[in-house]
């Protein structure tokens, strides 16, 4: 899902907002920034890029270890804990 950074201000004080959302599409941020009490602007909403994926941690790569999985040494946070469920 796409990240959706929305500019606006907030309903009850009136100040400049900008946050960030993790939304399916960009209507659905703007409900969200919506229900949050922002008044979006809405000539000022960007799709901003994927962030890259997090590593694995340290726990999870101890442990895949433990099990006896191989994986690459670039895996995801993600991917490994789908490794790891795959071999409990």
């Amino acid at each position: 899902m796409p990240y959706f950074e929305i500019v606006g201000y907030g309903r009850e004080t009136g100040r400049k907002r900008v946050r960030t959302y993790h939304a399916k599409n960009q209507e659905d941020a703007i409900l969200m920034a919506s229900a949050d009490g922002t008044i979006v602007q809405m000539d000022k909403i960007r799709q901003l890029p994927e962030p890259p994926p997090e590593p694995a941690t340290a726990a999870q790569i101890s442990y895949a270890k433990d099990l006896g999985i191989k994986f690459s040494p670039d895996v995801s946070k993600i991917e490994m804990s789908l490794l790891i469920s795959k071999a409990v």
